[in-house]
């Protein structure tokens, strides 16, 4: 999804629908909210998500924690979408009212409202060798599994299987299916492309420590050398920040 409320069927099962039943299923207030955006190009995806969940949450808002990962492989697309900023042709999907409500105009441009871009922590991170998220409500993956092999696929199903809780979500893109992965997932909704996690083990996830290893050893060089190499911000330390 790369712009904001593009498919009305599946945002009208998510927030009338789905959104309610996972905050309902909540065990407390001190029980966040945890969503997961992978792919998310320039945030878009994320911050709609975030518009609906606190307009499903209504005077609850705050009270509950939630909390946003979206992640990509482009840093690029992660600086853009940090600030939350919008040219007008980027929010002709969003009705008067969330653009009222949630958007400040800024030298003819829309940006996000502060406390919409709290909820969601933008970061870096490669989905097929990067350890992922856990303890997931839901996960929106829309139109990425459309660009890859069917290895590839069974990968990112098993990776979100495992990293959603025992009643989790996933969200996909309209042509998306989980495909040979049907013993993970069973179908909510078909038409808006919602499957449910099933109660089974989850496939061991192989992460690439080779990677990670050569990441570490290019971050000792660089310290050892005075500089200052960006580390890659992981899902636990992104986790244990927010």
């Amino acid at each position: 999804m790369t712009c904001f409320f593009k498919d009305f069927d599946t945002i009208d099962y998510l927030q009338n629908i789905l959104l309610p039943q996972i905050i309902i299923n909540k065990s407390s207030n001190d029980d966040p909210l945890r969503i997961w955006v992978p792919a998310c190009s320039t945030g878009e995806e994320a911050y709609s998500m975030a518009m609906m969940v606190l307009e499903v949450l209504g005077d609850k808002a705050p009270h509950v924690s939630v909390q946003i990962f979206a992640t990509d492989l482009s840093n690029m697309a992660i600086s853009k979408a940090r600030p939350g900023l919008y040219m007008a042709n980027d929010v002709i999907n969003i009705s008067p009212a969330r653009l009222q409500r949630f958007f400040t105009k800024v030298e003819g441009n829309y940006q996000i409202i502060k406390p919409i871009r709290d909820l969601c922590v933008f970061a870096p991170h490669n989905i097929f060798r990067d350890p992922p998220f856990s303890r997931l409500d839901l996960i929106s993956c829309c139109n990425l599994l459309i660009y890859l092999d069917h290895s590839l696929q069974k990968k990112i199903i098993q990776t979100f299987h495992y990293a959603l809780n025992e009643t989790g979500y996933l969200l996909l893109g309209k042509s998306e299916t989980v495909g040979a992965s049907s013993h993970l997932f069973t179908p909510m909704d078909k038409k808006a492309k919602i499957f449910v996690k099933k109660k089974v083990a989850s496939p061991k996830i192989m992460i690439d420590t080779k990677y990670h290893l050569q990441a570490k050893q290019r971050r000792d060089q660089a310290n050892d050398n005075g500089s200052a190499e960006k580390e890659q911000t992981s899902p636990a330390n992104l986790e244990k920040d927010h």
